[in-house]
C-alpha cells in the first residue's frame, strides 16, 4: 500500500512539471512611456532599490529563477507575481491617475517602513533584495517627497 501511495505521489509530481511547459515565463512587453522611471523623477539609487527589491513582483520584467519552473513551487511564485502586479505595476505607473499614483507612493512608503515589503519569503532566497536601514529611510523620504509635492516630477531626487 505504501508503495502505491509513493508511486502515485511521484507520478503526480512528474505530471505537475509539465505545467511549466504549458506556461512560458517570458518578460511581457513594456511601454516605456508609462513606466514609473519615465513618468516621474527617480534617482539612480532609488531605481537600483526598485530593481533589486521590487521589480520581480511589481513589473513586467520578472527574472524567473530556475526553481520557478519546479511545480508546485512555480504556481505559488506565479500567484505572488500576479498579485503583486495587480496591486502595483511599475511598468504601468503612468496609466494610473495622479491620485492613484500619490496613493501608491504613500502605500509603498508605509509597506517599506513597516517591513512588509519586500516580502520575507522573497528576501529569504534573494538576500540582496533586503533593504538596509539607510536604504529604507532614503526610499521612504523619496516616496513621501514625491507624494507630498502632488507632482511626480518634483519629488525628493536626492541631489
Amino acid at each position: 500500500m505504501k508503495k502505491i501511495i509513493f508511486l502515485v505521489l511521484i507520478t503526480a509530481f512528474v505530471a505537475l512539471q509539465f505545467i511549466s511547459i504549458l506556461f512560458k515565463k517570458e518578460p511581457a512587453p513594456v511601454s516605456a512611456n508609462v513606466s514609473m522611471t519615465n513618468v516621474m523623477s527617480v534617482p539612480d539609487d532609488i531605481k537600483s532599490m526598485l530593481k533589486k527589491s521590487c521589480a520581480d513582483c511589481h513589473s513586467q520584467q520578472t527574472d524567473y529563477p530556475w526553481y520557478s519552473y519546479v511545480q508546485p513551487l512555480g504556481m505559488w511564485i506565479d500567484h505572488h507575481i500576479k498579485e503583486g502586479r495587480e496591486h502595483f505595476n511599475m511598468d504601468e505607473f503612468g496609466i494610473y491617475s495622479l491620485e492613484d499614483q500619490q496613493h501608491l507612493l504613500e502605500e509603498m512608503a508605509e509597506e517599506v517602513q513597516e517591513g512588509e515589503m519586500p516580502l520575507k519569503s522573497y528576501t529569504l532566497i534573494h538576500t540582496d533584495a533586503k533593504l538596509t536601514v539607510a536604504e529604507k529611510a532614503r526610499f521612504i523620504r523619496w516616496a513621501n517627497g514625491n507624494r507630498k509635492s502632488g507632482n511626480p516630477e518634483a519629488g525628493d531626487t536626492g541631489e
